[in-house]
Order: structure tokens, then sequence, then C-alpha cells
């Protein structure tokens, strides 16, 4: 990779496509996703016809396939390409003959452009499958209105719920609905296209107005013609194609990690796209907890991802806006036992539910990381009441005399139940995570308070922590056979079955820990020893009488069964990663990284990953997923390991300073981050290793400028501190001689 002078972006635009291609060969009919971040994505497979759910609009399907003739002649996708590009942009299949077609799903419109390029000017054609009425097509100075029926489900059949779509389709050249389909071309496309197609799927047939070497045609899509002839006029006078494409490389490059491994450097960033294209504003700005099942926003969901998606990447608006949307539908009902609370799902605006003990927790959690990422102190004022609720709905209805929160069977992140019921996976009344994530959400809280000047009830709140903590080793923590129990049940009795949740008591707490180091490390000894698998951490031991590895296996149990009791969860591996590099296990988290980047790229949907998978391997020897096939917070976790973990980088603007630890094993000869905080701010780090030492140069810049950085490599018991001057930042070049154990600062 070239690095380019003088500029923020490591790499050329162009350049930047070409490394993050993901090619597909035609024996692989690969499913891949895009989303356009309003209210829709589109899911399609690579080398077929109509095997994705195509492009949803909510409960509406609005498109679902496209076929290519060129001079008349059918371009058979399944049986002729000759292979396909999968780009951050958008999919290119390509022909013989220089043949290419490209789809397009508009980020921040609900719009699709499809691209046909021959090498040799021809009459090129273009066979879109929509919903469309039997009736006339209505042509309007050059853009084509056909109207579309009620819309259909993925399935073929009209959605109840679905809403009636219509579509403006225009080009970037004269075009006309081509009438002749006597050729034998057409025949072949009638038959491997359009027959296969829903009832309610009819086709169009879109032809260039004489020879071409390329056209390119937009579809648009609103509930009412007057909107959309609004919204043409930017796809009627600009380039809309290279503006979307540019939206997307300003975001991939907005904050980047760059690093000697490639394929390390390309999972990630994908990790990041496809995380960004499940923030929609459906009902308000929200993360879709999966595809294709779980299309809402869940609380917990949500703000486990939100660092991962909105933070890493410098989105602090929208990362605000979330923040707001959950802050707005918190349950204020002080007779209510889930008072307090902010949902746990949010199906629509009039569909809330609000049945889950950890979301709320999680949420304070995020709140304070995005204020130590932002210095928005009037953000902080403004939430403040939200989560003095937050910590009053719990104190009021649901501590016990520990301290302890306590909550329902599958009140939890394993919330699974046998037919909406009894709980697959029981851990009330007080699971360890959750007063993990309490104890976290107490001493963030009093964070808050303090910048409100809320002295007294600062006080309060850090005074419940701290017995939270000082309950915590004695009840949940069996000494002599390092175990820590996973539950309390009623009568304070441990359950000591081993779950990964352990380890989260090591990596949600923001600074105060909540047990000794040496605790820390031997939790982590023993998890890793009995969950750890190459490809991820299992739910549950696999000497747990329980234990069931695969998901789908109908003929001994019902897959909820397994869901949380052996299945492998994406998210579990971020915080497995965060402990194992907290405690200098840089090279097992660098493995298990490795093999996450290895399923992004070429498992599953390309691009992202599964909500889960199978504890064994299939039998070709690879992973297998299940459960959702694209979720947030798998990819969410992945991207803030590589932005916040392997760089070390935790920026606290409440206190005016930023830490740099990095972690990356001693295989990583070099990287080159950009990584942003506040208004504007900006932080670069270009790093080299030769033998045994280590050169950093890091530059400051921006308006919002930290007063300190502390530097700490791993293995150092305190950081080096360096003042930043006021309104100037600037660039050092920190050399870390490991030989000698010496660290030198230069100022450049």
């Amino acid at each position: 990779m070239i690095f380019l002078e003088d500029t923020q972006n490591p790499y050329s635009q162009s350049e930047l496509w070409e490394e993050l291609g993901i090619h597909l060969p035609t024996e692989t009919a690969a499913r891949y996703f895009f989303g356009d971040r309003v209210s829709g994505y589109f899911e399609g497979y690579t080398h077929s016809y109509l095997q994705g759910s195509g492009y949803l609009v909510g409960d509406t399907r609005v498109f679902a396939d496209f076929a290519v003739c060129v001079n008349g002649w059918f371009q058979d996708r399944k049986n002729r390409a000759a292979g396909t590009v999968l780009y951050p942009w958008g999919v290119e299949c390509r022909y013989r003959g220089g043949i290419r077609e490209t789809l397009h799903i508009h980020t921040d419109e609900q719009a699709v452009s499809l691209k046909i390029q021959t090498d040799s000017p021809a009459v090129l054609s273009l066979l879109p499958l929509l919903p469309i009425s039997g009736g006339t097509a209505i042509w309007d100075d050059g853009i084509l209105f056909p109207g579309l029926e009620e819309a259909a489900d993925c399935d073929g059949s009209v959605g109840g719920s679905s809403l009636r779509f219509q579509a403006a389709i225009i080009a970037d050249k004269p075009f006309h609905l081509g009438l002749d389909k006597r050729t034998e071309g057409h025949k072949n496309a009638e038959t491997v296209f359009f027959s296969h197609s829903s009832n309610s799927d009819l086709g169009l047939w879109l032809e260039s107005a004489g020879t071409v070497t390329e056209i390119t045609f937009h579809f648009l899509f609103d509930t009412s013609r007057d909107t959309l002839k609004k919204r043409i006029s930017p796809f009627l006078h600009d380039d809309p194609v290279t503006c979307h494409k540019d939206k997307i490389f300003q975001f991939l490059t907005r904050t980047f990690i760059w690093t000697s491994d490639k394929d390390y450097n390309r999972a990630l960033m994908w990790a990041k796209l496809t995380g960004w294209f499940l923030v929609v504003r459906e009902y308000g700005r929200g993360i879709w907890a999966g595809l294709p099942w779980f299309r809402d926003f869940w609380g917990r969901d949500t703000f486990i991802s939100l660092p991962g998606i909105l933070l890493v990447s410098g989105c602090f608006q929208e990362a605000k806006e979330v923040i707001r949307n959950f802050a707005a539908l918190q349950n204020r009902d002080p007779d209510d036992p889930d008072y307090g609370r902010i949902p746990n799902r949010v199906t629509s605006p009039k569909e809330i539910i609000y049945n889950t003990t950890d979301g709320t927790p999680w949420f304070i959690r995020e709140v304070c990381e995005y204020l130590r990422y932002t210095g928005d102190l009037e953000f902080a004022r403004e939430i403040y009441p939200v989560i003095k609720l937050a910590i009053d709905g719990p104190v009021k209805h649901r501590t016990d005399r520990h301290g302890f929160l306590f909550h329902d069977d599958a009140d939890t992140w394993m919330d699974a139940r046998i037919e909406g019921r009894e709980p697959w996976s029981a851990r009330g009344n007080r699971a360890v995570e959750v007063q993990a994530l309490w104890f976290t959400a107490l001493s963030s809280a009093s964070v808050i308070a303090e910048i409100c000047g809320e002295k007294e009830t600062m006080r309060g709140w850090l005074k419940l922590a701290e017995r939270v903590k000082s309950s915590f080793l004695s009840l949940f923590w069996w000494e002599e056979k390092n175990l820590m129990a996973d539950r309390l049940y009623p009568d304070d009795t441990p359950d000591y079955r081993i779950r990964p949740n352990q380890l989260l008591i090591l990596t949600v707490p923001l600074e105060d820990p909540l047990v000794p180091e040496e605790v820390g490390a031997r939790v982590l000894e023993k998890t890793v020893e009995e969950l750890l698998f190459p490809y991820g951490i299992t739910s549950l031991s696999q000497n747990d009488p329980v234990f069931h590895p695969f998901h789908e296996n109908p003929l001994l149990y019902h897959k909820d069964a397994a869901y949380h009791n052996g299945t492998i969860w994406g998210w579990n591996s971020g915080f497995t990663v965060t402990a194992l590099l907290k405690y200098g296990k840089k090279d097992l988290a660098w493995e298990l990284t490795k093999n996450l980047g290895a399923q992004i790229l070429d498992l599953g949907c390309r691009g992202t990953m599964s909500e889960l998978l199978d504890a064994y391997p299939g039998d070709d020897g690879n992973p297998c997923p299940s459960g959702t096939w694209a979720q947030a917070w798998s990819v969410a976790e992945f991207t803030r390991n590589g932005y916040q973990d392997y760089p070390g980088f935790r920026p606290n603007l409440l206190t005016g300073s930023f830490l740099l630890s990095p972690s990356f094993p001693e295989r990583i000869g070099n990287f080159h981050a950009q990584l942003r905080y506040g208004e504007n701010g900006k932080i670069t780090i270009n790093y080299q290793r030769s033998s045994d030492k280590e050169l950093f140069v890091i530059a400051v810049a921006g308006s919002t400028l930290p007063r300190k950085m502390k530097f700490q490599p791993p293995g150092r018991e305190c950081p080096v501190e360096i003042d930043i001057p006021p309104g100037g930042g600037g660039s050092w070049e920190i050399l870390v001689d490991n030989e000698k154990g010496e660290i030198l600062v230069n100022r450049k």
C-alpha cells in the first residue's frame, strides 16, 4: 500500500476499492447485503437469480432482482459469468468480452442504481423485477413512473403491514421500454429469469436508445409520487453513483487502522462498514440488531454495538441521536417495576417492551463513554434527568441488601424461553455480568452527576457502587477452586456453571475495576481453559451436562435449547479479546481475531458476521454459521477491538486526556492509524517495529485538544505523561527500547 503525502487518508479511493474487493469465483453463490441506512436493505447472492430477499424497505419488497441483455443476448449470471467482486460500494458481476453489471444500494436514500458496461458499443437492456401494476407506465420528461402494487414480502405474498410504494426510473442516457422479445437471448431471459419470479414480481424491459458502451439506470422508491419528484433532481443532474462511492470512502477513512496484515485490514473495514449499514432512521435513529429477523431496535444490542459502530468511527452526532431516541422512550411510571428502564425492544413507536435488566446499565455506560469521547458537557446536563431515573428506578424496585441488582430468570442477554414462558438458560436472580454493569452504571452516573453539580447524589451513587464492590467477591468468588459464579440464587447460593459472562467483570468497568487484578487473571485462565475455541468462545462449558454444540439439531432438541447453552456468539469474542489483551495475552488474542476476520471475508454473508456459530465444525472442518446472517454486535465488537483494544486508545475528554497503550502482537511490523475524538479532534499514529525497538510517531490535531497524552506500552505499570500545548497540538516521536527498558520522547 502506497501512503499518500499531505492527506488524512493513507490510500486513494481506487486503491482502497481494489484492496477491499472480495473476489468470488463462479462456483460460489455467496450471500451479501447492503443497507440504505433509512429503513431498507438489499440481500442477494452472487451467480444466482432470485435467491435473496431483494430490496426490502420495512416489510415491503420494492425490487426483487435484475438481469442484463447485450444486443438482445441474455448475460446469464448463474451459468455464464466469469466471476463477481463484492466492493464496499456495490457488487460487480463480470462476463467475458468486457461486459459488466453493477448494483449499488445508495446510503441515506431509498434508491438502487444498476450499471451495464461493455468494451464495444451495443444496445444495452436491463430487465428489472419490480412489483409493478399491469397498467400503462407513465412517462414524464424522461422519467418513467411504473405504479407499484401493494408490495410483496420476500416469499412473494402480500404482507398485511406492507406499504404501497411508488417508483421512478431514470437513466444517465436516453432509454425506452424494450418491446421486441423475439430474439433467442430474450427467450432465454424469460426462461431463466422471469419464469422463476413470484407472481407479484413483473418484469420491465429497459433499453438504451441506440448503441452505447455503458448506461446507468436509477430506481427511486417512495410512498408518494410527489415526494419522489422532489428527490429526483440529484439523480438527474449530479453523478449519484460517484457521490455514493465518495460517501462510503469518507466513512471508511474518517477513522482507520491499517497494519502490515492485509487480510486483517480488509476484515476490519468490512466489519465497520456493515455495522454502519445497520444504523437506520426508521422511527428515530437506531441500530437494527440483526438481519433478517431482528430488524428492530433492541436496547441491549444497541448499546453493546454503539461504541464499535459509531464511537470508534467518529459518528458522534449519530451516537447522540441514538441515545436521545432511547432516552425519550424511558419508562417513567414510578409504580411500574420497570420504572426507569430504557426499552428492551422497539418494534414500532407503539410497540415497546422493557423486559430486560441489563439494557439500561449498558445505556448508562455508553452515555458515559460517549461523553469521554466528546467532552460534550451540554449533553451531559441534558441527559442527566434520564440517568437519574435510570438509577432511581432499580434502587426503588430491584436492589437487594448487598446493593446487587436482581432480576427474573430470562432478563439477561441469555433470554430464550420455552414457548415464550420458562427460560432455557435460567440466570436469576443476580447474574454476574449484571452486577458488573450495575457497578459501572453507578460509577458512570456519579461522573455525570458531578458534571451537573449534583454532589450529594454523586456521593450516594458512589457509596452504593462501593457496596456492590465490597460484597461481590465474598458471594461470587470461590477462592480455593478458582471459580467465579455465573449467578446467585435468591438465597445467595452461587451457581458455578461456567459461561463467558464472567469475563465481562474484567471488561465492562470503565475506570475502577470490580475485582483485583490477580482474581481477574485467574478468572480469565479458567474461562479460556473451559470455553475458548479457535473461532470463538462457547456460551457454556463442554463439560456441562446440558451443553448443546449444534444450534440446528431438531432430531435431538429444540434450537433454543442450544441458543445459550453451547453455541458460539460472535459478540462474546469481542470482550474475550479485550480480556486477553488486558492480561498481556497478545498472541492468543490475535489468533482469535484472525479467525474472526476469516469469517467476515470467507464465511456466510460476506463482509459481515453471523449471530452464532456451532461449537463444533461441520463435516468440511469449517465453522458453521447460524442465527441471523448479519448481527450488529458481532461486527461491532470486532471493530471495537480493532480501534480501541489493539491501539490501546482510550479518550477521556472529561479529564482532558487520552491513553495510548498499543497491544499489537510482534508479528505486526507496522501500522498506521487515524482516530477521532471531540468535535474535530484527530490523532494519527505511525508505528514501525525493528528488532527490540518500536518507534511511534504520534500527531494530535483539531480545535478540541486534550491537555495530556498518556502513553503506556504493554508491561509498563505507569504511563509516560506528555503535556499537549494549548491551541497547537503537535507531534512526538516515542522510541521504546525493549532491550534497555527505556522510553525516549522527542517532540518534533
